[in-house]
């Protein structure tokens, strides 16, 4: 599943599955913001200067 969704949210390296503290992941962060599938409770998901991307549709019909 996760690298089905690299394609859709590109640039944080999700298929490579090295963890939120590789570069190419914080930068990513950085600057596109988290995406959905981030965990609000780590700190460079939660500091990230941009905001948060858009839920999927699957993703809101989880959290109902």
């Amino acid at each position: 599943m996760i690298r089905e969704l690299d394609a859709v949210y590109p640039g944080y390296g999700l298929a490579s599955n090295v963890g939120y503290r590789s570069p190419v992941h914080l930068k990513a962060l950085k600057e596109k913001g988290p995406t959905p599938l981030h965990r609000m409770s780590f700190a460079p998901v939660w500091m990230a200067a941009a905001p948060p991307q858009e839920l999927l549709e699957f993703m809101a019909d989880e959290e109902s």
